[in-house]
């Protein structure tokens, strides 16, 4: 007797895609652990490494024009308003020289986010409008390449209210909750896990 297949849920989706996203070149292993990790508190199925090398393959395969690094002349095929442009260049000059790669999907987001977070506070070696705009770009491309729904709630939900309130939303499922922590109240990372889980 056969077993029928399992309906992932977005949810677990999401979360599939945005680590493949964040981290290209980790093991279909270590991507299962953290999202196993990330929802140990749910009820969720949780697939296989046969669905993990898929949808890393699947981001893998999807990645576009947005995808590739930030330089000055992307403002000829990307549409941001030049208004944005000194924002931009800050989180850019933050990330060059931290090493981190800067996209032209996360300068995008930069552009959009960079009236709600101030780009002056850190988060680590880069501030948080840069985190921000990491993960919405995160949830974005996750979104694109596994033909998701672009659902943002959680992420705005946080960004909007921290704290007791935001805890509140959660746990009257109001929101769902994101399986990190708060992006403003980063933690120290343990060995073995990911800095945003």
């Amino acid at each position: 007797m056969s077993r029928g297949k399992r309906n992932i849920s977005d949810r677990v989706k999401y979360l599939m895609g945005h680590f493949a996203y964040r981290y290209p070149t980790e093991s279909t292993g270590q991507l299962k652990y953290w999202v196993e990790y990330a929802l140990r508190d749910e009820d969720e199925f949780i697939p296989g490494p046969d669905s993990f090398r898929k949808i890393k393959k699947r981001i893998k395969d999807s990645l576009g024009a947005e995808d590739k690094p930030w330089n000055m002349g992307a403002l000829v095929s990307q549409e941001m308003s030049s208004d944005s442009l000194a924002d931009v260049m800050a989180i850019w000059k933050q990330c060059f020289m931290t090493g981190i790669t800067f996209s032209i999907r996360q300068a995008k987001w930069v552009a959009v986010l960079r009236y709600v977070i101030p780009k002056d506070i850190s988060c680590g070696p880069v501030s948080m409008l840069y985190e921000w705009a990491f993960a919405y770009a995160g949830r974005e491309k996750a979104a694109l390449a596994l033909g998701l729904d672009m659902n943002t709630v959680d992420l705005d939900a946080q960004l909007m209210f921290s704290g007791e309130v935001y805890n509140a939303l959660v746990g009257t499922r109001r929101v769902p909750g994101l399986p990190f922590p708060d992006i403003n109240k980063r933690r120290a990372v343990r060995a073995g896990e990911p800095e945003d889980v």
